[in-house]
């Protein structure tokens, strides 16, 4: 499933029963890579300030990611998002560059995030993937477990290694706190 900070972006829950499982799951997952680098290569200009977002970044003295002071090496400019065109933050020069959404071999890298994906299920992705042209890349942190595995721009990481407890953990602790949080579960069920 895809989800995005911008919900119009979200993607509802993708299965597949039948022969071939993993070759449909590379598949859909390149589709979908795809699809995330059509949607991060939209570059809108920069929406009409209000007002008020006008004052705040004409005020501003430091860069609002690093902190430093704006002088005439460190110059302030007008950090916004490419994909809606609405302004961000006063930022300086360099921090606005870093910001930029990363690309490797004119691709955007796309997390792809599983559950304890770094003890049992990336073994079934490394052993059946048999594309030659791609490049593959693998952290291992022995011969059994890996860090990561990256397929071209599609990087493998298991969410374990975030949120290190069980999914039934997880669950329970954020249905303690409040069921609202389950915004994608509550979409789709």
């Amino acid at each position: 499933m895809r989800v995005s900070k911008f919900p119009k972006y979200d993607h509802k829950i993708y299965t597949y029963s039948g022969d071939n499982v993993l070759q449909e799951f590379f598949k859909y997952i390149k589709q979908e890579q795809d699809t995330i680098d059509k949607i991060l290569s939209t570059n809108l200009p920069i929406n009409t300030l209000t007002d008020e977002e006008s004052r705040a970044h004409d005020a501003a003295t430091a860069c609002f990611t690093c902190e430093r002071p704006f002088t005439t090496a460190n110059v302030k400019t007008h950090h916004h998002c490419h994909i809606t065109g609405k302004y961000i933050a006063p930022v300086c020069n360099n921090c606005n560059l870093q910001l930029k959404h990363r690309k490797r071999n004119n691709k955007h890298f796309v997390p792809l995030f599983m559950h304890n994906a770094r003890s049992y299920d990336s073994h079934f992705i490394i052993k059946n993937f048999h594309d030659p042209n791609a490049k593959v890349q693998v952290i291992p942190t022995n011969t059994e477990k890996f860090l990561a595995v990256q397929i071209d721009s599609i990087r493998f990481l298991d969410s374990f290694q975030f949120l290190s407890s069980s999914l039934d953990n997880l669950v329970f602790n954020m249905a303690r706190d409040d069921t609202d949080k389950f915004l994608h579960t509550e979409r789709h069920f």
